[in-house]
């Protein structure tokens, strides 16, 4: 099937306006609940950090792919 750009801009708005995308409103009730740096912290949270740095654009690709499956076939066909 053809995707518009209107289509395309429209599932652009929905991710965008979507919570996991929001940091606005959200930093203020993580600086007031985030835990303490220090050594245990950092233990706990090594893997996850490492494993999200090595596979940011595959996680940003299944956060597309789940919110709007025919924007991520149009940028695939451009790409």
């Amino acid at each position: 099937s053809v995707v518009t750009s209107t289509a395309v801009s429209e599932m652009k708005e929905v991710i965008l306006k979507h919570p996991f995308t929001q940091a606005l409103g959200r930093m203020e009730r993580f600086e007031t609940e985030r835990p303490e740096p220090g050594q245990e912290f950092f233990d706990r949270h090594r893997k996850l950090y490492g494993w999200v740095m090595g596979n940011d654009e595959a996680i940003a690709k299944e956060f597309v792919l789940s919110q709007a499956p025919d924007l991520y076939a149009a940028v695939e066909l451009v790409s």
